[in-house]
């Protein structure tokens, strides 16, 4: 019991390290985007270019906190889901 305990924990960091580090990636991309379309016309940003800018430099932060609670909860399941199918035989 103790070492299935373990790989279920293991698996949920691995799937928390992997789902932050795409999340961040898509963040970053976004903020990229956005750097973009204020440096190439900044009247079509809605509002304050520079509160957009402020807005979208949290992305990447927002979007990895995002993907690493996916990731957990992907990772867990997954490892919970083989550890059944393997006690079925079929």
């Amino acid at each position: 019991m103790k070492g299935k305990l373990h790989l279920l924990l293991i698996r949920a960091f691995f799937g928390s390290l992997l789902g932050g580090g795409i999340g961040t990636a898509y963040g970053q991309l976004q903020f990229e985007r956005a750097w973009q379309q204020v440096q190439t016309d900044p009247r079509s940003v809605q509002g304050d270019p520079g509160s957009y800018l402020c807005l979208m430099g949290d992305a990447p932060l927002v979007w990895g906190m995002l993907g690493g609670l996916i990731g957990v909860v992907t990772g867990a399941s997954v490892s919970a889901g083989c550890l059944i199918l393997r006690r079925k035989k079929f």
